[in-house]
Parts: structure tokens; sequence; C-alpha cells
């Protein structure tokens, strides 16, 4: 049972607005946030500020002080109940005195899943759990399926004019949308644990993929630039080389590794690693997503081009869709937003389902979750 649903929903609603605040810095922890309440007032409230930091409920509880005893703990994901970068938070909330805990759902990282809950309920404490499941599971979509699929959770971004391209027929791309629409996709940037583009968009456009401009508090949570470059031919003048941010290349297993060992002597923040290819041109991604995974990446923004974006959903990887869409009509030979091989039947293909729509200056930013139908 939920108890007072009013109120339970009041204080979870708080609890994940400061969880909220430590995107983009937690990973490869979940965003966490916590609010104490006694008598029906806040006493205490925290959130999760960053890797290696204290959790939100050590924050929470060292805000309401003595006042805990008897109080009700609102934390928007299960206590941790080991040893890790700090204590078990468990631990915490049974010296606290706590009455009740209401967590959001059960954690899906298997070293906490139940266990600290129970540790909860052995020292006497009320515990309420998984009536706000799809709330937990939204916030935190990249730690969810890291722990419970063993894949990053993929974003595909896609800056596109009204009729569907990215590039003009000559390969001009920049800018199809506007400044407002750019602030948006590097927050988005930030908010995530490594960036995917292919070599054609290293060659073409020799972008930094940074997140820009970075806040003081985030300075050192640039996300890992990661290139599908099946031949090597990234240049060694590259952006993405020469800013002393970390930069991962996947190749093929045909690379010599002498070429390999002098791209590598370009940058001592460069790491190379060869995966399988299902053909000369193309990485096999289950490979590169297994290897991201060997890295804690449990997000993954992947920023094009054409053909990266159509062989992402082709293999039914990309799991959300970030559609810039600018009112501008490119039509003729324009490059196509999603390329790939593509669907012979209508029935066949991926539909976007919780769909939202914003206005980012002239543009039109829709976001949703992508579904792929079961073969019948």
């Amino acid at each position: 049972m939920r108890g007072n649903t009013t109120n339970n929903s009041k204080f979870m609603l708080l609890a994940f607005q400061l969880a909220e605040r430590g995107r983009g810095k937690t990973s490869p922890n979940p965003m966490v946030g916590a609010v104490v309440v006694k008598n029906g007032q806040i006493i205490g409230q925290g959130w999760h500020r960053e890797f290696g930091g204290s959790h939100a409920e050590v924050y929470a509880l060292r805000q309401a002080g003595n006042k805990s005893h008897g109080a009700t703990l609102y934390v928007t994901l299960e206590p941790c109940c080991f040893w890790g970068k700090t204590p078990p938070c468990t631990d915490a909330i049974i010296r606290s005195r706590i009455k009740k805990v209401v967590a959001a759902d059960f954690d899906p990282n298997p070293l906490v899943h139940g266990k600290g809950i129970r540790q909860l309920k052995d020292a006497g404490i009320q515990c309420e759990v998984g009536n706000f499941k799809n709330e937990s599971m939204a916030i935190n979509a990249g730690y969810y399926k890291f722990h419970t699929r063993h894949m990053p959770w993929v974003i595909l971004k896609i800056a596109e004019s009204l009729d569907g391209k990215i590039a003009t027929k000559t390969g001009e791309s920049r800018w199809i949308t506007g400044v407002t629409s750019r602030k948006v996709s590097h927050t988005l940037r930030s908010g995530v644990d490594a960036i995917l583009v292919g070599i054609n968009t290293i060659i073409k456009d020799n972008p930094a993929l940074t997140a820009r401009p970075v806040r003081h508090s985030c300075a050192l949570r640039q996300p890992l630039r990661v290139i599908l470059d099946s031949s090597l031919r990234t240049p060694s003048a590259s952006q993405v080389l020469n800013d002393g941010n970390h930069t991962l290349i996947f190749c093929s297993a045909a690379v010599s590794e002498r070429k390999i060992n002098q791209l590598e002597k370009k940058s001592s923040k460069l790491e190379i690693v060869k995966v399988p290819s299902n053909s000369p041109y193309y990485l096999n991604l289950k490979s590169v997503m297994q290897e991201l995974c060997k890295r804690q990446i449990q997000a993954l923004l992947v920023e094009g081009g054409s053909e990266i974006y159509g062989s992402f959903i082709d293999e039914k990887l990309a799991d959300e869709v970030f559609f810039f869409i600018s009112p501008k009509l490119i039509g003729g030979k324009g490059m196509t937003a999603v390329g790939g091989d593509g669907f012979a039947n209508l029935s066949n293909t991926p539909y976007v389902t919780n769909v939202r729509t914003m206005k980012t200056g002239k543009d039109i930013a829709v976001r949703g979750l992508l579904k792929y139908p079961k073969r019948s």
C-alpha cells in the first residue's frame, strides 16, 4: 500500500527534483535525491552531487540532525548497503533512528537489489518501495539498462531540416539548427557518459565533441569521445586528439599495430581498440557496446552521421531519439537523417513513444523513446 498518496507524491517529487541536480556528475552511480520529513515538515534534503562524494541520504540526514529520530525518509532509489567509495547508506539511516523509508524503487544493481531494504526492515524500520518505479527508471535510464541488460542507454541526437535532411547535396551542415538548439545540445552532452560519431563526421566537420560552455562544477566531467573508424583514418590534427580530453577510437581487426601505435603517440588521452567488423566499412556495433560497458559507459549520445544513425536503428540498439527540427527545406539530394538499410514494410518500422516537444528558438525539439515491433 502506498499510504498517504498526496504527501508521498509531493515529497517524492521534490526528491526527484533534487536528484536531477546531479545529472552528468554521479556516473557510474545513479542520480539520487532524498528528503527527510517529520510531522509533515521537511527537516532535511540532499542529493548525490558527484561520484565519490557522499550520497543523497547522508546529506539529508546530516541536515536533519537529531530531529531525524522518528521521521520519514523519502529517497528516489533503494539505499545502498555496501562499502564503495563511501560507507553504506543503510548504516547511516539505521543510526539516525529513522522510523520509515519510502523508496521510489529497488536498485537494479545486484549488489544492492533488495538487500538494502532487507537491512532496514531487519533493523525495525518500516519500508515502502516500488510505487514510483517509472519515475525512477526515467531519471536513471542508463543506470537501469546497464545493470539489467549490460548495455548502454543510447540516445540519437539529430539536427535536421523540416524535410528530414542533415546536410545539403554538397555536404554543408553548419548550421541547420539555431543557437538555442545548439545550447540545448550541449546541455544534453553534459548529462551523458560518452558521445559517439563516425569517422566521416570527424573528417568533414572536425568537431570538438565537448560540452560547452563547461560549468565550473562540471569541469572534470567531460564525456568520453567515441569514434567509429574502421580503417583508422582519423587525422592527427583533429580536435579530438589535441585538446587534452579523452578519446576512444574503435577500428577493425585488420588495422596494423604499427598504424595504431603511430596515432596513439599523438595523445596520451587516446585509446584505440580493435573490434570485429560486419563488412570492410562497418564495425560490429554490439561489440562496440560491450567495450563501452567495460568502461562503465551507461549513457551514450550518438551524434552522426546518417549511416551511423541508421545502423543503430537497424540493429535495435537505440533507445531514445532527440530531433532538433529547423524550419528549413533542403530538398533534392541532401543527406537524409537516417540511413542504413531501412525497412521494406511499415509494420516493421520502429516508432517513437512518450513524445515530448519544445520550442528551441526558431526550431522544434522532439524527444521520445524508441520501440521496435516484435517479429511475428
